[in-house]
């Protein structure tokens, strides 16, 4: 079971880049295009994730299914210190190890 914890999470949006070396630049904005569109978005839900444009769709009952209800995300906010965020998140691989997987033995 997944869930969100009660007193609070952080949340990041995805994001995608388009090299400008690419041999097909017009390719890569057109998948953009998708991803952002409302089957795109539809299909990142069918995948478990939270499409960014989750309170704009009419998602199947199926796939709304496979999402947390929009209540857990009542105390999650987006991070706020990007450079913290990246110096904290390289050390939650260990953490993980150290306090979550030694209770699933």
């Amino acid at each position: 079971v997944v869930l969100i914890p009660s007193d609070g999470s952080v949340i990041s949006g995805y994001t995608t880049i388009i090299n400008k070396y690419a041999k097909n630049p017009n390719a890569a904005k057109l998948t953009r295009e998708y991803i952002f569109s409302d089957a795109g978005q539809t299909n990142l839900a069918r995948g478990n994730a939270r499409p960014i444009r989750a309170e704009h769709l009419q998602l199947p009952e199926d796939v709304k299914a496979k999402l947390l209800p929009n209540e857990q995300y009542k105390k999650v906010t987006p991070i706020k210190d990007a450079d913290a965020w990246e110096k904290t998140s390289k050390g939650l691989p260990q953490k993980w190890n150290e306090e979550v997987i030694v209770e699933m033995k």
